[in-house]
């Protein structure tokens, strides 16, 4: 059966064949994976996949805002210092 692969470094998803599945873990090749791990996760769609990348980037890009507008703030203070 079909799954799709996030977290792998060289694509951002990729399609792979798996053999069987549990609730919790898919076999590949004869060797079981976690479903969903600190690295990795299988998603039963492509459209399930670009999701699950499209939430963590936009999770990220709010992360970055919020830190430039810290460090906008900070640069602003350290620029109106007098002596």
């Amino acid at each position: 059966m079909k799954k799709y692969l996030t977290g792998n470094w060289r694509e951002l998803i990729k399609e792979v064949e798996t053999e069987r599945e549990t609730d919790s873990s898919v076999w590949i090749n004869g060797n079981r994976f976690a479903k969903d791990s600190k690295y990795e996760k299988y998603h039963n769609t492509f459209k399930e996949a670009k999701a699950f990348l499209l939430k963590g980037a936009m999770s990220s890009i709010r992360a970055t805002r919020k830190q430039l507008e810290q460090e906008e703030k900070r640069f602003e203070t350290i620029q109106n210092l007098t002596e």
